[in-house]
């Protein structure tokens, strides 16, 4: 929403500027939503949070996960349609994973992790597959 509510956003960022912004932002929704869902389990989280004033109802656990994973999709759409550079600066914390095309590649590891958390394993390893893992490599 900063994108759309910004005094330039619309006009000033190219399509795969705004792309960088949506992809991050969501992925970072979608695992912080993660981490929530892990602490609450069962009970669910709220995955309908943009209106603090009338938030949406809890889903079950399943729901929740269908939900974050749905978010993580989307950040991966994003990311995959962010051109070559963000048109912002991140944390030395995000190092290798700094360009779209690399955090596109943590998207895919975190969708992997999901994926086995719903029983997907077919969806884990393709997701692995175009993640950052090398599944051949020394893991030594």
């Amino acid at each position: 929403e900063a994108v759309q509510n910004s005094a330039q956003g619309l006009d000033a960022l190219s399509d795969a500027e705004k792309n960088g912004f949506y992809g991050f932002a969501k992925l970072v929704q979608a695992y912080e939503m993660h981490l929530v869902l892990n602490l609450q389990f069962e009970n669910g989280i709220r995955l309908d949070v943009s209106d603090p004033d009338n938030i949406g109802a809890f889903q079950d656990y399943n729901a929740s996960l269908s939900g974050i994973l749905s978010l993580t999709n989307e950040a991966i759409s994003d990311l995959s349609n962010a051109g070559d550079a963000f048109a912002f600066n991140l944390s030395a914390g995000f190092t290798g994973f700094d360009t779209p095309e690399t955090m596109a590649q943590f998207a895919q590891g975190f969708r992997a992790r999901l994926a086995l958390y719903q029983g997907k394993k077919d969806v884990a390893l393709e997701a692995l597959n175009k993640s950052f893992l090398d599944l051949e490599g020394d893991y030594d």
